[in-house]
């Protein structure tokens, strides 16, 4: 992880998590829905795919400013949204699609460790030109494969599945998402939004 990245780790997305709070603590919120059982903290192939279908029903809403003041919901908040469908003035971008499928995995038992936030971003120079594609996913990891829940998979309607170490995933999760966004995409940087939820 470069300087940028490490920064962008650092000190932007606790600035996030800081803006985001005082919101999440007002706004309404509906309980999460168990949408199966993990195998002893894991995922399985019909949990990934209820999770995903779940975000599927979403109505995306940009951030304000085009997602330029960018804020986290509560994962509680934007299944009040999808159960009332009254969005009003709350937005529901590419994070909280990516966090909510985080919580929905942890509502049914997947340990922690098997689903994370991912922040992709591009480089510090290609922030003015490309900065407003920097997108959310949610990585999970399901025996040999690794899974992303999005914005795109909800809409498609199937998680992506990368196979590979570490290292070869994350090139694999770029490769593919510079080819979705005109964007160069050149790392993944991990979010905790859900530790403070």
């Amino acid at each position: 992880m470069d300087l940028f990245a490490l920064a962008v780790k650092s000190f932007y997305l606790p600035r996030k998590v800081s803006r985001s709070q005082p919101l999440a603590k007002v706004m309404p919120r509906s309980s999460l829905p168990v949408l199966g059982k993990a195998d002893s903290g894991k995922i399985n192939l019909e949990l990934a795919n209820r999770v995903n279908k779940q975000c599927g029903l979403l109505l995306y809403r940009s951030d304000p400013l085009n997602g330029l003041y960018d804020m986290y919901n509560h994962p509680e908040h934007v299944q009040h949204l999808l159960e009332t469908g009254v969005y009003n003035t709350s937005t529901n971008d590419c994070d909280d699609y990516a966090t909510f499928a985080q919580k929905l995995f942890y509502a049914a038992g997947v340990s922690k460790e098997n689903a994370w936030e991912w922040n992709m971003i591009v480089p510090w120079h290609k922030q003015i030109t490309q900065g407003k594609w920097n997108h959310v996913i949610c990585g999970f990891r399901m025996g040999e494969w690794t899974g992303i829940i999005d914005t795109n998979s909800a809409a498609r309607g199937e998680p992506f599945w990368f196979q590979g170490n570490e290292a070869e995933v994350k090139r694999q999760v770029l490769e593919t998402f510079s080819k979705i966004y005109p964007a160069d995409y050149y790392e993944l940087v991990p979010g905790n939004w859900l530790d403070y939820c």
